[in-house]
C-alpha cells in the first residue's frame, strides 16, 4: 500500500476548495467549513489520492451524508450528488483548472 502525504493531501483538498470557489458542489452553500470528499477512497486507490478530478468540495453535512448515508440522505440524494459531480467535470474551467494546478499537488 501507498504512503499518503498529509502535508501533500493538504495541499490537494485548498487547490480543490479554490477550484469550487469554496462551495459545496451539493447544495450550493457558499463559505463555512467546505470539506473535501475523494469521490474514489484513497484506501481504495491510493493511484487517485492527489488527483484535483477525484475530488469535490463539500459542506459538513453533505459530507457527512455522502461518507455516512445515513437517515438524512437517501439513495435520490447521492444520485444527484454523482450526476451533479460527473456535470461539474466536465465543465471546461474545472478541466483547465486540474490541469493547471495538478502538478502544483
Amino acid at each position: 500500500m501507498t504512503e499518503l502525504n498529509s502535508t501533500r493531501l493538504r495541499k490537494w483538498a485548498k487547490a480543490c476548495r479554490l477550484r469550487d470557489g469554496n462551495t459545496c458542489q451539493m447544495c450550493g452553500r457558499v463559505g463555512g467549513p467546505i470539506q473535501v470528499h475523494h469521490v474514489y477512497p484513497k484506501s481504495l486507490y491510493p493511484k487517485k489520492a492527489y488527483e484535483l478530478r477525484n475530488g469535490v468540495s463539500l459542506c459538513f453535512t453533505c459530507h457527512k451524508g455522502v461518507v455516512h448515508s445515513g437517515d438524512t440522505f437517501r439513495l435520490g440524494n447521492w444520485r444527484f450528488f454523482v450526476a451533479a459531480f460527473r456535470q461539474m467535470m466536465k465543465l471546461k474551467k474545472n478541466r483547465e483548472f486540474n490541469e493547471r494546478y495538478q502538478d502544483r499537488v
